[in-house]
């Protein structure tokens, strides 16, 4: 059996957003804007590994702009899960 997380943070899934879908065109551009970096941990990223994420999550009160918006590594988009950017790049309040 699944052990639950009692400090689990609410995801899309959760709040009922539907994913969207980015047109390659701006997801070019975003990497490009980033020097073809994760935002996160700043490993290089080619256009088929990056990630089109909320700096601030749709569930936490984030909007649909370009300035939430940032291309990640897989990695990092899974270890940020709900969490701001701010929150994830602190390791005080970064959850692991």
């Amino acid at each position: 059996m699944k052990e639950e997380r009692n400090n689990a943070l609410p995801s899309s899934k959760d709040s009922g957003v539907k994913r969207r879908r980015y047109s390659s065109t701006f997801r070019s551009k975003l990497l490009q804007e980033q020097e073809g970096k994760c935002f996160y941990c700043k490993k290089g990223l080619s256009y088929i590994h990056a990630i089109v994420e909320h700096k601030i999550p749709i569930c936490r009160g984030g909007k649909q702009a370009k300035d939430n918006l940032c291309v990640s590594c897989s990695t990092c988009d899974k270890l940020k899960g709900g969490q701001t950017d701010k929150e994830f790049m602190n390791p005080k309040t970064r959850r692991r």
